[in-house]
């Protein structure tokens, strides 16, 4: 039986190598049949994978490199502007509380600060004043009266760096500026140890262009009891004088600075300690003469901002208006003096 079995499996077999099935009798897609083991010889080229790394060709970097170069170039100024309004507002909301304590100061004391008490290395400006009415008691509470400005007794008042005096267009908030010692000696000379301020108190305006002298002229004169002569006449200013309105009175402005003014008048003359009165010119500014002509101007008589187009002022009422440099000069003279009696639309 087991060998009947096996002869009909031999001969099953024979049958079977000799007439393949029909789709095995051609050639299958280029594929032959391997007849003697019954199965299919495969020979296909390796394939390749959809995830294989390739490298860029240069074309193509070039072409990456282009997009992006667009990009940025089409990002950045608008980055930048971006940038820029925050700093204004920034400025804007500076003066705005500034503006603010000077009014509160004027409610308590009944008059606008003096813009500084005396005229040598001793004197405080109208800064220092309004310190109290910017959540900065520690500071205020710190000058030492007996001591010159620049001397370590009254570093806290005179050192310490405060947000609220610094326009972030011009630097940043830590920046420090020379102290004016008067030539006391080299000790101190072309080192930046004292707090700066960008913002200047309004004194009003004279003809002679000039800083205004003690005397008060409601036609010319700003909030600011003027600049300490030897005149020794200081007249108090308060609410009451400011006829023209509070809505429309300038009490402070952005500070115009540049380069060329410290070259030639000396950094610690225009732009030192913002606590300090030594320097009239550090602490206040006019308007008789406009605004700046261009960015090296060097009068340090003018309100200006950097942007170069226009400044920001703050009013006697707290409001906050920017000003183009292209405002007629009598206007803006009005803005600056308490009691002109010109009428003001705008501002």
């Amino acid at each position: 039986m087991s060998a009947k079995r096996s002869s009909i499996d031999a001969a099953r077999s024979r049958r079977l190598n000799e007439y393949p099935a029909p789709s095995c009798r051609r050639r299958l897609n280029g594929i032959p049949r391997d007849r003697g083991r019954g199965a299919l010889r495969v020979s296909l080229p390796p394939l390749s994978s959809p995830f294989s790394p390739r490298a860029f060709t240069l074309v193509e970097l070039l072409v990456v490199i282009t997009i992006i170069g667009i990009l940025i170039a089409l990002l950045l100024p608008a980055v930048q502007a971006a940038r820029e309004a925050a700093r204004r507002l920034q400025n804007t909301n500076n003066l705005k509380q500034i503006g603010l304590a000077v009014a509160h100061y004027e409610e308590y004391h009944h008059m606008y600060p003096y813009l500084r008490d005396r005229s040598d290395e001793y004197a405080a400006s109208w800064a220092y004043r309004i310190l109290p009415y910017l959540e900065q008691q520690t500071v205020f509470d710190s000058w030492v009266s007996s001591a010159r400005s620049y001397d370590a007794a009254n570093a806290i008042t005179m050192r310490t760096p405060m947000s609220v005096f610094i326009n972030p267009s011009r630097r940043g908030d830590g920046e420090l500026c020379p102290f004016d010692n008067n030539g006391a000696g080299p000790a101190l000379s072309g080192q930046k140890l004292a707090a700066c301020g960008d913002y200047a108190a309004n004194r009003g305006w004279s003809d002679s262009g000039s800083p205004v002298t003690d005397r008060f002229d409601p036609k010319k004169s700003g909030p600011f009891s003027t600049t300490y002569s030897n005149l020794g006449i200081r007249t108090p200013i308060g609410a009451m004088e400011v006829s023209d309105g509070l809505s429309h009175t300038i009490v402070v402005g952005d500070k115009w600075l540049c380069e060329a003014m410290f070259t030639l008048y000396g950094q610690e003359l225009v732009d030192h300690a913002v606590c300090s009165g030594d320097a009239p010119w550090s602490c206040s500014r006019g308007a008789e003469r406009g605004f700046p002509a261009g960015p090296d101007d060097t009068d340090p008589e003018k309100f200006g901002s950097p942007n170069g187009q226009s400044a920001a002022f703050a009013f006697l009422d707290g409001h906050v208006t920017w000003i183009d440099y292209s405002i007629p000069l009598d206007v803006f003279k009005a803005l600056c003096a308490v009691g002109d009696g010109v009428p003001m639309k705008g501002y």
